[in-house]
């Protein structure tokens, strides 16, 4: 289904499952189809809730606006037309970040946050990540079928604009998940954790990056078992 944001701009979302709400949010340059693994085992407890941002996937882009904090303006704009007052939160990278912008601006509505490898400034990722996003920056110009692509992109170098204090302002309990070979640094993300009360820190063995694309069965599990704990 599609719904209308005040900029005219279309945001392509999916439904599944009945229960507590539970929103899903992509990374860097995918949609929601990045989710397809964990639609099975979430659905049986939750109403999952997997959203395009702008500009990806099957959303349009209308705006004058583009960066991870106008995406979370929008998934306000979403949960007041779709009426959900209160649910759980899961993002997963730029997801993650987005998430952040969230929670710390409208805590009152997550109930429990879920940060899968987000990070609040460059340089929580490891230089080798840091070069990775910059090439993949030039090659985005390459791709002239994809005129969107070399902005998207950029988002990977966007440093929030909330600081880790700002993070004190989160009330959801929350599970923040990297993997042993993440792109994301470790201390990055214990500081994360460390800023945002009642958060917990899960470094999942032998994973990478997309752990829940490449390791679903035990992604799955790991957020499962979080979320069903935090009710």
């Amino acid at each position: 289904m599609f719904i209308n944001l005040k900029d005219n701009t279309k945001i392509y979302l999916e439904i599944s499952g009945e229960g507590f709400p539970l929103i899903l949010l992509h990374g860097n340059a995918q949609s929601n189809t990045y989710f397809k693994k964990q639609i099975e085992a979430f659905q049986e407890s939750y109403q999952v809730i997997r959203i395009d941002f702008r500009g990806h996937g099957k959303s349009t882009n209308r705006g004058n606006q583009f960066s991870l904090k106008k995406f979370s303006e929008d998934l306000k704009e979403i949960v007041d037309t779709l009426k959900i007052k209160r649910f759980d939160l899961l993002g997963f990278s730029d997801g993650a970040n987005v998430a952040m912008y969230f929670a710390v601006n409208h805590p009152q509505m997550v109930n429990s946050l879920v940060l899968n490898s987000g990070n609040i400034s460059i340089n929580g990722l490891f230089w080798v990540s840091k070069a990775a996003t910059e090439i993949s920056i030039l090659l985005a110009y390459l791709c002239f079928w994809q005129p969107e692509l070399p902005k998207i992109r950029k988002l990977m170098r966007e440093s929030l604009t909330i600081s880790f204090a700002d993070l004190e302002r989160i009330t959801a309990k929350t599970l923040v998940l990297i993997g042993q070979f993440d792109i994301i640094k470790r201390q990055h993300s214990q500081k994360i954790a460390n800023s945002i009360p009642n958060a917990i820190l899960k470094v999942v063995p032998w994973a990478l990056h997309d752990i829940a694309y490449l390791q679903p069965q035990k992604f799955n599990r790991i957020v499962l078992k979080f979320l069903k704990a935090s009710v």
